[in-house]
């Protein structure tokens, strides 16, 4: 499981583990899964998609920036 956090301006927007993350970015939508490489990105607008107990949600934003690192995800975004 991935432990995701999602914030903005507004907020808390979530904040719970997930089993897997699709992100927008300039050079096309990228997926996290658990055990994934460190690193940090830029987010483009677009929908983070969210994928948890089966089911996905999406959360609609207009750019960010994200970091993952060892299992931990920390998304700023503007929305």
């Amino acid at each position: 499981m991935l432990k995701l956090r999602i914030i903005s301006a507004e907020g808390c927007l979530f904040d719970s583990e997930v089993e897997a993350v699709f992100f927008p970015s300039t050079l096309g939508e990228f997926e996290v899964l658990p055990h994934h490489a460190d690193f940090i990105s830029t987010i483009c607008q677009g929908e983070i998609r969210i994928r948890k107990d089966g089911t996905e949600s999406r959360i609609a934003v207009r750019s960010g920036i994200v970091r993952i690192e060892k299992s931990v995800i920390i998304a700023c975004v503007e929305v």
